[in-house]
């Protein structure tokens, strides 16, 4: 994980328990575009990359913490019609 000492006051989401946490979006969004989606404190989403860097270009994938594999495009938009 890199250290951003040099963005200071991103926008956050927090749960009761004061951890990181969203659904349906983004729980920290740094000024330079960097996004991370967290649930609980951890990085966790199941539509996309969980950890967005600023260049567009890197994006690294987890579900509840741990990372995995990027999972295919097809196979997303299938989820989300058996969800719709």
């Amino acid at each position: 994980m890199r250290i951003r000492n040099k963005l200071k006051n991103p926008k956050v989401w927090r749960n009761k328990k004061g951890r990181f946490h969203r659904i349906g979006g983004p729980a920290i969004i740094w000024k330079d575009g960097h996004k991370q989606w967290r649930r609980n404190g951890v990085l966790h989403r199941l539509d996309g990359p969980a950890d967005v860097w600023e260049d567009g270009i890197t994006e690294l994938w987890y579900i509840n913490g741990k990372e995995v594999k990027p999972i295919p495009k097809h196979i997303l938009l299938w989820r989300k019609k058996l969800n719709a």
